[in-house]
């Protein structure tokens, strides 16, 4: 059987991560707090990512959801939540960080926490 090497991602083509060749390190990660405010709501909100000095322009950010419940959701809540609300990050503020927005059609309520992290 021939031996299976891990593919990557590098500037939008999956190819397989030549002998020698080290994954990138480096970046941050964390988790944070969306919140939609009291009833009836928003259909937006955000939150800001901040303390990250070695961030640059050229950083991706990304933000996702955690099965891990907060005062005002359940972990089902936060499992379903992908279909509801979208997460997008801005570009990074070299040696600040970034925002994370959530938007969605409907108008939500509470929080919800995400994770986040950059490279």
């Amino acid at each position: 059987m021939a031996t299976k090497k891990p593919l990557v991602l590098s500037d939008g083509t999956i190819c397989e991560l030549a002998a020698g060749d080290a994954l990138a390190t480096g970046g941050g990660s964390g988790s944070a707090v969306i919140d939609f405010g009291a009833f009836p709501g928003s259909n937006e909100s955000s939150v800001a990512v901040t303390g990250q000095s070695a961030i640059l322009a050229t950083s991706a950010a990304d933000a996702v959801w955690m099965v891990e419940s907060t005062a005002d959701h359940t972990d089902s809540d936060h499992a379903y939540a992908s279909l509801f609300i979208v997460l997008i990050c801005t570009v990074p503020s070299p040696g600040v960080g970034f925002t994370i927005n959530a938007r969605s059609q409907d108008k939500m309520q509470g929080t919800y926490k995400v994770r986040w992290n950059w490279r």
